[in-house]
Parts: C-alpha cells; sequence; structure tokens
C-alpha cells in the first residue's frame, strides 16, 4: 500500500479528468435506456388494456349514457362495486406486466457495471483487483448486497404501480359521477393518470436505481480491496453538462470517506452522478 500513497495525487486527479471527459461517468446510458424501455413497454400494455376494457369493450357502460356497465352487475349493483370490479381487474392487469423476474437482469447488469468500474479505479491506483464481476457477484458479501438491491427495486415498482392503480380508481370514481363522460373521455383521463403516476415515475425509478446499485457497487468493491486501509475518500463528480443540476454542481469535487458515501448518490430522481476513489 505504500506505492498507493506515494502516487496519491496523481491519480486523484486523473480519475476526476477521464470522469469528467466522459458523457455519462457511470457508462450505463446503454442500460439505463433499456430498463427505461422495458418499463415503458409494459405500462403500454397496461394502457391499451384499459383502452380496450373502457372502449372497445364499454365495460364501464358509458357509451351509451349507462353509469353501470359490466362490472356493475354484481349482487349489490352500484358505482361502489364498479370501482372495485376494476380495482381488481387492474390489479391482475398490473400483476400480469410486472410481478416476477424480469428486473433482474437490469439490475444485475447495474451491480456488475459498479464491480467493473471498481476494478478499474483501483487497479489505476495500483491496487490488484483482478476477480471478475461474475466471480465476484458468486461471493456471499457481494451477493447479499445485490440481493438486497433486487428486493428494493422490487419493492419500489410495486409502490409505483399500486400508486398508479389507485389514481385510476380515483378518477374512474369522479368519472361515474358524470353523465356527460363517455367511453373516449373517461379513457383519455384514465390513460392520463396511467402517464403521470404509473410511466413517468416508473421511467424515473429505473434510471435511478441503476445509478443507485451501480455507486453501491463501486463502493462495496473499493472497500473490499482495500482502501480503507489508507483512509481513502470517494470524490463526488458530475457529468459537467448543462443537464447537471445546482445541488450536485454544488457538491462536485467535495471529498468523503466510503462510509460517508453510502447512501449520498443518487442525490435526486434520474441523478447521474458516480463515485471515484480519492487518493490525498
Amino acid at each position: 500500500m505504500g506505492a498507493i500513497c506515494s502516487r496519491r495525487a496523481g491519480i486523484g486527479r486523473r480519475l476526476t479528468a477521464n470522469a469528467r471527459a466522459q458523457r455519462d461517468p457511470t457508462r450505463s446510458t446503454l442500460l439505463r435506456k433499456q430498463y427505461v424501455s422495458e418499463i415503458r413497454k409494459r405500462y403500454t400494455r397496461v394502457g391499451t388494456a384499459v383502452r380496450d376494457l373502457v372502449v372497445n369493450q364499454d365495460a364501464l357502460g358509458l357509451a351509451g349514457g349507462r353509469r353501470a356497465g359490466l362490472f356493475a352487475e354484481s349482487p349489490l349493483g352500484g358505482d361502489g362495486d364498479t370501482l372495485t370490479a376494476f380495482d381488481t381487474w387492474l390489479m391482475g392487469i398490473m400483476a400480469a406486466e410486472f410481478d416476477g423476474d424480469w428486473q433482474e437482469r437490469y439490475v444485475r447488469a447495474a451491480y456488475m457495471r459498479g464491480l467493473a468500474l471498481a476494478n478499474g479505479y483501483a487497479v489505476a491506483a495500483g491496487v490488484p483487483a483482478f476477480d471478475s464481476p461474475d466471480y465476484l457477484l458468486t461471493l456471499p458479501p457481494y451477493n447479499s448486497r445485490y440481493l438486497l438491491h433486487l428486493s428494493q427495486q422490487r419493492a419500489n415498482l410495486k409502490q409505483n404501480t399500486e400508486n398508479a392503480r389507485n389514481k385510476m380508481v380515483v378518477a374512474l370514481g369522479a368519472i361515474l359521477l358524470m353523465p356527460q363522460i363517455g367511453s373516449m373521455e373517461a379513457n383519455r383521463w384514465l390513460q392520463n393518470e396511467l402517464k403521470k403516476y404509473g410511466r413517468i415515475r416508473g421511467e424515473a425509478l429505473a434510471r435511478t436505481g441503476v445509478v443507485s446499485v451501480l455507486n453501491d457497487a463501486i463502493l462495496d468493491r473499493l472497500e473490499a480491496v482495500g482502501f480503507k486501509n489508507v483512509t481513502p475518500a470517494v470524490e463526488f463528480t458530475t457529468v459537467g453538462d448543462e443537464r447537471v443540476c445546482p445541488t450536485c454542481a454544488a457538491l462536485d469535487g467535495r471529498v468523503y470517506s466510503i462510509k460517508e458515501a453510502r447512501g449520498v448518490i443518487p442525490v435526486h430522481i434520474s441523478c447521474r452522478c458516480s463515485w471515484l476513489p480519492f487518493i490525498k
């Protein structure tokens, strides 16, 4: 580790300069786009199912001026049961689209990307770090952290879909109180709620999730290869373009210990910042 101390200043500046020369310090632009695209496709299919139900099937009975359609044909009847039936139906549609293991692909790729970046930073600093991300992910410390992130990403998206569903049910309740609204207008209203509270926020969660998982993997690896033994810190870097928010710009160049760095990035939704090892 003595060689590390003697090369501190040059390495710290070089790593920072290299990152700023890149448009994306996390090197995850393509991964984020792929994750966002997957979220968008799934929400689009939900929207298509809603349109088919409300417009093509007229299941709410709005096209003919009725306030109760197929969903109201329950033993109790009435708009209240229409809302319950719609909620149950929508829950099933969303579960079919968003449940399962499909997020694992993106979360795993983000964590492995972070491990690979940290390996490169460590080697540049003279620290041997040649184990592949695939191998590292089989080891308990890394695997446990990855699984924790996977669970959190699933929970975040679950909350997102539930919030969107609740907003759509509330909107339908308002629609059923307005006789002038037909099936086409009702569909537009519901689609707006789905887009605003579901798709747009889901896409932001995907972008933010990749950055969060990737940066945590960087910290995990830097700590594991021994940087904490030389009192390392982590330099906060930004992309350096006009899209950098004032909050991130103000923190650029500050130094944190690895312990202090935990949870700092992402700073906000869709944050694009990344950690680099800082060597004095």
